[in-house]
């Protein structure tokens, strides 16, 4: 017996006169609900997985929550984590699928807040996720442009570690190894990419509503990321370096709105949502109901 996937067995018999016989048996599938939940103990990951979340709805979770979550920052040992994921099965117990996130549901800082997500799919859109009023979870900028980091300068007056004076530092700085990919904070055109003064290697990129992002100090830029490239949210643009005035590897990351420099956390934090109407938003609360 062969099963190429799970759907499918193959079975191969020799008869006695020496010949084969081949019958293929296709089995039905039928979609099962799996919920879990507990409480963070070291990492979301972790912690997630010990309680039985498939790794690809794990990674789809994170991703829903990220425009709203630094998981670098924001958890902390106790906060709890609670997903709803259907995942299809055949008769027989075989997994078709590693699932797909129905809902969940996450604390952060120790319980101080929490974040609900539900999948839903908009008569023109595609599925993806929404908190319980119809938001969407993605926003114009990601929280953090790179992933495993802290924060190791933020916006406003410092003394400068190389010219020793204070002028504004016009971004924040993220530590992080050497070679960390670095994402686009959001979808938009490239402006510069390439070499800038103090800056180092540094790639700016355009975005909609008279806000840029530029990212500083670069090991290396990333393949195709030139002038007038398009570039997705989450792409890899760059990677750490410390190429430039620069005491060590991380990235120094800035948001431009109108030409004129804003601190990144606080632009990021209210960046805007694209929100359901009519009859989408009707569909989606009963829906919500419905998952709920």
């Amino acid at each position: 017996r062969i099963r190429p996937e799970p759907k499918r067995e193959i079975t191969l018999e020799r008869d006695e006169d020496g010949d084969f016989n081949v019958e293929e048996q296709i089995f039905e599938t039928v979609a099962k609900l799996q919920r879990a939940s507990g409480e963070v103990d070291g990492s979301v990951i972790v912690s997630a997985e010990a309680a039985g979340v498939p790794r690809p709805a794990l990674v789809e979770m994170l991703r829903a929550f990220s425009w709203d979550v630094n998981f670098q920052h924001d958890i902390k040992v106790g906060d709890r984590f609670d997903v709803l994921i259907e995942q299809a099965w055949t008769s027989d117990g075989w997994p078709v699928d590693a699932g797909r996130v129905l809902w969940a549901e996450l604390s952060t800082g120790g319980g101080e807040q929490s974040f609900s997500i539900y999948r839903f799919k908009p008569h023109d859109g595609e599925e993806f996720f929404y908190n319980g009023a119809g938001e969407s979870v993605v926003k114009a900028l990601l929280r953090t442009p790179l992933n495993m980091s802290r924060i190791s300068s933020r916006f406003g007056m410092r003394h400068h570690p190389v010219l020793r004076f204070t002028r504004l530092h016009a971004g924040i700085d993220f530590a992080a190894p050497p070679g960390t990919p670095i994402l686009a904070a959001g979808a938009g055109r490239v402006i510069e990419a390439g070499r800038n003064g103090g800056y180092g290697r540094w790639v700016k990129i355009g975005h909609a509503n008279g806000l840029a992002t530029g990212y500083a100090h670069l090991s290396r830029i990333a393949p195709g990321v030139r002038r007038s490239a398009r570039v997705r949210q989450g792409q890899v643009i760059g990677f750490v370096g410390s190429s430039g005035l620069s005491t060590g590897p991380h990235l120094h990351f800035e948001l431009h709105r109108n030409g004129r420099p804003v601190d990144p956390l606080s632009m990021a934090r209210t960046a805007q949502r694209s929100r359901l109407g009519g009859e989408d938003l009707v569909r989606f609360k009963a829906r919500v109901a419905e998952i709920d």
